[in-house]
């Protein structure tokens, strides 16, 4: 096991996240160098980020990166890009990035998204103030009085703009290589010549609509791309003013699971884990009024599970995600049987103490249910389960999930057919082609949120409307697999809560009976509080109820008052700390 904080993340998560998805200093760390980023303020006040590949400080280099680019342009060849390979050959090399881009959209008073001041630059800019203070900061922190530069395109530019203008940093650059030294273009050739031909006239519309900031960041262009900006786990903490721990984990079954901790001075911690689909993420995505936040300010020690599969959890001792498909082959039941296991073992080991209070959403409580029931040594380790949506039957879902139920055979063997068994994640096809269509700024939010979202969990528009939608479909839906959708379907479609059912012949190899054995519910007598909704689609208040009729040490059940609250609402709802947290904090304050 090993742990370590915000800085040095990437090199835990490297190996299961999408580089596309991983910005500067995670894509450092993955290939051997962590960055140090600098925060960098310009004479009219635009705020910088400048990172750095520590080397010998006797030779700095900066690198410049062209038109439209940001400073992982030097590092997305991997070992093969100039920024590794210079750190690689013991350079120290500095990485500026130019006001506008996506690490330099500050302003010390002025708002990118509000104030149309803030674009009113260009590459002289960019050569006049910009350059001049990554200069002056590089020197300043080496204690070298000369840097050498590496520019690409528009990065070449700000040079020839800086020595012609403020000439005295000439003497501060010892040699500037060029690559594609643009200066002159009046040799451009088509179609960049056509643009530039009728450049005033798509000024002057661009003026008109008021198009400012054009293509990164351009809400005007960029809707019709899905993002690619999601902040993972610890930079989410960090942006609302905490410091998150990051641990990996490895369960009796060779999987390698992410586990997330910040730290609090109450006594006893609080594990929160997840639902279907989702990740650690879903505690945090609401900022100040998440629950993860609201639970850090309180003081409370949180930790935050992930479990197999999904994008922090995607890893194996021996196995290959994107090629063993034994990889996959996993339910609820591992989940709970070895991950939750796992999880709660280093919890206690780090704290030093010998219980916990737990709180799950939808599939993070099923788990707590088989792992209660499967290792009932384990229920003396929970001081208490606050259920959020307890998801154990699913006998009275209504449509369209229950259509999904009723044809879950054909689906499950037409996948099986197809060898598909990681369902949803960026890794895969399918997760690829909902990323795609769910982004989308026109079409994402009526289509995947009112077509197939509320549909399923419950519509309620007021607490999950189309700007929080923008940021909740970056993180959900993660990986899950073919097999634990079927074995949800077979809980639903048996009315009962079994184990997973291979069928008559492999039902005897594994069960030592032709049907799967039901998961022992009166063996979970951990302390338990139900909280359920009326307008939750995938939780029922028929299946909650029964769930209460077997659970022996049910401490309360309580239906929440506002009427329309969904299946999401519990970890999404714009105002839940109105009308679910004094539940759920009557019942851990309570302790």
């Amino acid at each position: 096991m090993s742990v370590c904080s915000q800085h040095c993340l990437a090199s835990q998560d490297s190996s299961y996240l999408d580089d596309s998805k991983l910005q500067f200093s995670d894509l450092a760390t993955k290939y051997g160098h962590p960055a140090t980023e600098y925060e960098v303020i310009t004479e009219d006040g635009y705020i910088l980020s400048l990172f750095r590949l520590p080397g010998d400080s006797r030779y700095p280099i900066l690198l410049s990166h062209g038109f439209q680019g940001t400073g992982d342009d030097w590092i997305l060849r991997g070992k093969e890009s100039l920024s590794i390979t210079l750190a690689n050959k013991g350079y120290d090399v500095w990485i500026g990035n130019y006001r506008g881009n996506r690490y330099s959209r500050r302003h010390q008073y002025l708002n990118p998204d509000l104030d149309d001041s803030f674009w009113n630059f260009s590459f002289h800019e960019l050569g006049y103030f910009d350059l001049p203070a990554f200069i002056d900061t590089v020197l300043n922190v080496t204690k070298a009085t000369r840097l050498a530069a590496v520019g690409h395109s528009q990065g070449n530019t700000v040079f020839y703009v800086l020595g012609s203008t403020r000439p005295e940093y000439n003497s501060k650059v010892s040699i500037m290589i060029a690559l594609a030294p643009i200066c002159f273009l009046q040799n451009t050739k088509y179609p960049v010549s056509i643009a530039i031909q009728n450049a005033p006239l798509l000024n002057a519309l661009a003026n008109r609509i008021g198009l400012t900031e054009v293509l990164v960041f351009s809400e005007e262009l960029r809707s019709f791309l899905p993002s690619k900006t999601a902040l993972n786990f610890t930079s989410l903490a960090s942006k609302y003013g905490y410091k998150a721990e990051y641990y990996e984990i490895v369960t009796d079954d060779g999987y390698k699971l992410g586990l997330f901790h910040i730290q609090g001075k109450k006594p006893g911690p609080i594990l929160l884990m997840h639902g279907i689909a989702d990740t650690s993420d879903t505690w945090l995505l609401r900022g100040k009024n998440s629950l993860g936040i609201t639970l850090a300010e309180k003081g409370y020690d949180v930790w935050f599970g992930n479990i197999r599969g999904n994008k922090y959890s995607r890893q194996h001792k021996t196995l290959n995600p994107n090629k063993d498909s034994a990889f996959w082959q996993f339910s609820f039941h591992e989940h709970g049987y070895y991950d939750l296991k796992a999880i709660v073992d280093t919890v206690l080991s780090e704290t030093k103490h010998t219980k916990l209070t737990a709180i799950g959403h939808s599939q993070g409580n099923t788990i707590f249910y088989v792992l209660g029931s499967t290792r009932p040594e384990y229920n003396d380790k929970i001081n208490v389960l606050v259920s959020l949506a307890p998801v154990c039957y699913l006998s009275h879902a209504p449509s369209p999930l229950a259509i999904l139920i009723k044809f879950a055979p054909e689906i499950n063997t037409i996948a099986k057919a197809i060898n598909l068994n990681e369902i949803f994640g960026n890794a895969t096809i399918n997760g690829k082609l909902i990323d795609l269509l769910c982004n989308h700024v026109l079409i994402g939010y009526p289509v995947c949120a009112l077509g197939a979202l509320l549909p399923l969990s419950g519509f309620d528009v007021t607490e999950f409307g189309p700007a929080f939608y923008k940021i909740a479909i970056e993180h959900f839906p993660s990986s899950t697999t073919r097999h634990n959708l079927y074995h949800f379907a077979q809980v639903a479609r048996r009315k009962s809560f079994s184990k997973f059912d291979y069928g008559p012949e492999r039902n005897m190899k594994e069960y030592k009976s032709l049907m799967p054995p039901d998961y022992e519910l009166k063996s979970v007598t951990m302390p338990v509080v139900l909280l359920a909704a009326n307008n939750d689609k995938v939780c029922m208040l028929e299946d909650v109820q029964r769930l209460r009729s077997e659970l022996p040490n049910v401490e309360n059940y309580q239906i929440i008052e506002r009427y329309l609250m969904n299946h999401f609402d519990y970890v999404w709802g714009e105002n839940m700390p109105n009308y679910l947290f004094p539940h759920i904090f009557r019942a851990i304050e309570n302790i």
